[in-house]
């Protein structure tokens, strides 16, 4: 009986750790999504040269701005939104410019993963409407 618990408990062990160890070499993704605005032709409209100036484009909540970083990728400008610190199912202003700012919205759930739980984007909404993807990228069409 005792040869038998012994060996259960080292299974189990055995196990423990080397889900330990899968787990020690797996890093989370970082809650980040991507947004880019575009015009009726799928053109980017970010850009120091284009409509929406990086330095003129922010959002906040209640006086909290949340850090955005702009992404040039083959010539086209995109938003990354880091949306860890972000309360779900609230308004934030997008300032776009000066004299346009639109009401984002984002779902954002905590999931229990495997090795960590993880946040994801499951509903974008713009203005009230909702904005679908399949992926962590949004697209504005303006």
């Amino acid at each position: 009986m005792e040869k038998t618990f012994l060996i259960i408990l080292s299974i189990v062990i055995f196990a423990s750790c080397d889900r330990k160890d899968e787990c020690e070499s797996v890093f989370p993704a970082p809650p980040t999504i991507a947004i880019s605005i575009v015009d009726n032709e799928g053109k980017s409209l970010i850009g120091e040269e284009n409509t929406y100036k990086p330095s003129e484009i922010m959002l906040s909540r209640n006086g909290q701005e949340i850090e955005l970083e702009f992404i040039e990728f083959q010539g086209n400008t995109s938003i990354g939104l880091n949306y860890g610190s972000m309360q779900s199912m609230a308004d934030y202003d997008f300032r776009l410019r000066a004299n346009e700012t639109d009401i984002l919205n984002l779902t954002i759930n905590e999931y229990d993963g495997d090795c960590f739980n993880y946040k994801r984007v499951d509903s974008f909404k713009l203005n009230g409407e909702e904005i679908s993807s399949e992926t962590t990228s949004y697209i504005i069409q303006k």
